[in-house]
């Protein structure tokens, strides 16, 4: 991605001075895929067709659906809203990781 560098760079501004929110993800996604051409989806927007992928198994596992992405982000903000203080924050990132994945809630580029 062309646009990693401004990413990251917004990002760590972001967080000395921010908390995440839904917004905060949905503007790191817009940067990463900004002036990016060739893509069906725009940059910052919840996915708006559902997604899967294809597991080494040979099943396909699907992501929350596109219709339900924004009640999902919705209880994922306020799970880590109640458990950033309670949790160890590497343990926030990693479990905020895996929820974040299995709601796949932006898209990318190589979903077509």
């Amino acid at each position: 991605m062309v646009n990693h560098a401004e990413a990251i760079d917004y990002l760590q501004d972001a967080i000395r001075d921010k908390d995440l929110t839904e917004r905060l993800i949905k503007d790191f996604h817009a940067i990463l895929f900004q002036g990016v051409r060739d893509i069906d989806f725009i940059p910052g927007d919840y996915k708006k067709k559902d997604n899967h992928v294809l597991t080494l198994s040979g099943n396909i596992h699907h992501y929350t659906p596109a219709i339900h992405v924004s009640a999902e982000m919705g209880r994922f903000m306020q799970w880590y809203g109640e458990e950033k203080t309670r949790m160890h924050p590497i343990q926030v990132a990693a479990v905020s990781h895996h929820r974040l994945a299995a709601i796949h809630p932006l898209r990318t580029a190589m979903e077509g």
